[in-house]
Parts: structure tokens; C-alpha cells; sequence
């Protein structure tokens, strides 16, 4: 395979004019990474804080799936006998 069939089977003008900012996003990536951004401060930060906004609603849903089974009404032995007596008496 030579260099411009290599080229062209890429299509990066084609890439570029489809999709300018995932172009612009994935160069700008690339470019954080090779310039040793990977293992700094600030991309530690940024994924501690992505992990908390990502787990955010999923803890929020267990937590309401906690509190609603804790406050949903619970049919007692004493309750369900009573209401089966009044209904036979009448």
C-alpha cells in the first residue's frame, strides 16, 4: 500500500468537512496526551469529578428505591385478620 492510497482511504477532508468539532475534539485529545497532560493534576480532577457527576443519579435512584420501600405501607398479620372478620360479619 503506498502513501496516497493511505491517504485517501483515511479521507480526512471528508472526516473534517462531516464532522468539524469531533475533528477539532479528538486533535485537541491527542495533542493533551502527547503533551503529558494524561498524568497531571488537572486530569485527575477532571475524572474525579466525572466519576461523581456519573454517579450522582445512580445513587440518587437507589437511594429513593431505599426510601420508598422504606415508607410503602406494609400489610400487618393483625390488620389483614381484622379486615377478613368485618367482612364476613356483614
Amino acid at each position: 500500500m503506498d502513501a496516497a492510497s493511505y491517504v485517501r482511504s483515511l479521507d480526512l477532508q471528508g472526516r473534517v468537512s462531516r464532522n468539524p468539532y469531533q475533528t477539532l475534539l479528538i486533535a485537541a485529545g491527542v495533542g493533551y496526551i502527547l503533551g503529558g497532560g494524561l498524568f497531571s493534576r488537572l486530569t485527575v480532577n477532571v475524572l474525579r469529578m466525572g466519576v461523581k457527576v456519573a454517579g450522582l443519579p445512580m445513587v440518587q435512584r437507589q437511594l429513593l428505591g431505599v426510601a420508598e420501600a422504606a415508607l410503602a405501607p406494609r400489610p400487618s398479620a393483625d390488620n389483614s385478620q381484622s379486615e377478613f372478620a368485618n367482612n364476613s360479619s356483614s
